[in-house]
């Protein structure tokens, strides 16, 4: 597959990669019961992380995670979880809306909805699967919980 696709570095492991100098940064989009511990690995190997969400299953491992003192130290490492309309710019505008213009006024309630209709996602999908592997569905309903913090 490296040739067909010309690329000229394959690794064997995870570990080989993270151990890999000419590597600054890991984007991690393992199964969601899988990021806290790469993430940690990535982080203890001095790897900036790009973290898809859900980036954690509890409190207890993003508080960990994210107050590592690898990520808290001055110009230290960048951990970011996967929310790309923070830096597209629609939503800067749309938050200009909200936080600077006084004629919009205070934002008092918002509702997000989503829909998943029948057999798009098949029952096989690892999102179905438990806990363990996984957060479910829940991780695809919980980054508009992020949008109704702003």
């Amino acid at each position: 597959m490296n040739e067909k696709h010309n690329i000229p570095i394959v690794h064997s492991s995870y570990k080989d990669l993270l151990s890999d100098p000419l590597i600054d940064a890991i984007y991690i989009a393992l199964p969601n019961s899988l990021h806290f511990k790469w993430a940690l690995h990535a982080i203890r190997a001095g790897k900036h992380v790009l973290l898809e969400k859900l980036s954690c299953l509890n409190s207890e491992e993003a508080y960990a995670l994210f107050n590592h003192p690898l990520i808290k130290a001055l110009g230290a490492l960048i951990i970011l979880e996967v929310f790309h309309y923070r830096f597209h710019p629609a939503w800067q505008v749309f938050l200009s809306y909200i936080h600077g213009d006084p004629t919009v006024g205070l934002v008092k309630h918002a509702l997000a909805q989503q829909y998943l209709p029948r057999g798009i996602v098949p029952i096989t999908d690892i999102r179905w699967r438990r806990l363990a592997l996984t957060s479910g569905f829940v991780d695809e309903m919980a980054t508009r919980f992020r949008l109704a913090q702003v």
